[in-house]
């Protein structure tokens, strides 16, 4: 087996005795950390650009950049984690107990992209619904993080 692949074997049931390994390639690893760094980037850059002064042209114009930067990112990653040699579908072959929670993967995709969508159309952008988006965002990181960890027992988030 080639040394550039992380395993973690761990007993499915206990009273059965039964090995299971699952096998993630380190440099899936390092490409889903990428796209983990640059979308926690565009989400970043959305929260400075709200924080910035008072309502004005100039600013909302900055947070509509935000917008699009973050929605480039996040159909970016969307289409990585869901193509079929992505993430979800090499987990769920390795790992078929993930179905459900890369359904929750997928089904948070669709609500985060509808989200952007109305963001992006409305103008000025401010308020409870940017807050909200923010925290979705903030919430699917944290989901795909613990994806991986049950799937693979690999830490994204680097602590």
């Amino acid at each position: 087996m080639p040394s550039d692949l992380l395993r973690s074997e761990f007993a499915v049931d206990t009273t059965t005795a039964v090995d299971t390994t699952t096998v993630v390639d380190t440099t899936t690893v390092v490409e889903i950390r990428q796209r983990r760094d640059r979308l926690h980037r565009a989400i970043v850059a959305l929260e400075e650009s709200l924080m910035s002064s008072p309502a004005d042209a100039t600013i909302d114009l900055a947070i509509h950049g935000c917008i699009v930067t973050l929605q480039a990112v996040f159909d970016q990653h969307v289409c990585a984690t869901e193509a079929p040699d992505g993430l979800l579908a090499e987990t769920v072959e390795h790992a078929p107990r993930m179905v459900r929670a890369a359904e929750r993967i997928r089904d948070d995709h669709r609500e985060i992209a509808t989200l952007l969508e109305t963001a992006l159309a409305a103008a000025p952008v401010r308020g409870a619904h940017l807050v909200s988006l923010l925290a979705r965002l903030h919430r699917h990181r944290h989901l795909g993080a613990d994806f991986v960890y049950e799937a693979y027992h690999v830490d994204l988030t680097g602590e």
